[in-house]
């Protein structure tokens, strides 16, 4: 009698699921980060208290009103993959972008963390 071990694969499903949740992890960890520093990020490239103020309410305005826009699009459209995966590589290449802003080019930064 061979005693042989069976071989556990993962479903294509769970795969997904894993592969996505590590998606979901790296954009999470980009988009709270540039969320925990903008403030003194912004002020080491020179942008004022009123402005850090003015943009941080703006972001957050823009984006809560942006996921009814793209939900009722979306649902529209039935476009569900496409719009998903435009978020994330949005939001993963916006904040290291912030990187690439010159000394003084807090508006470009504004602008990424708008974005």
């Amino acid at each position: 009698m061979r005693n042989e071990k069976k071989k556990r694969r993962l479903s294509q499903a769970m795969l997904f699921i894993l592969l996505f949740g590590v998606v979901s992890l790296f954009s999470d960890m980009t988009h709270e980060g540039a969320s925990s520093i903008r403030g003194a990020y912004l002020t080491l490239l020179g942008a004022s208290s009123a402005a850090i103020g003015f943009v941080s309410g703006l972001g957050e305005l823009i984006g809560y009103s942006m996921r009814y826009v793209f939900g009722k699009l979306t649902d529209r459209t039935r476009q569900y993959w496409t719009m998903t995966i435009l978020g994330y590589v949005l939001d993963v290449l916006a904040v290291p972008a912030l990187a690439l802003v010159g000394e003084h080019g807090w508006l470009w930064a504004c602008a990424l963390l708008v974005v």
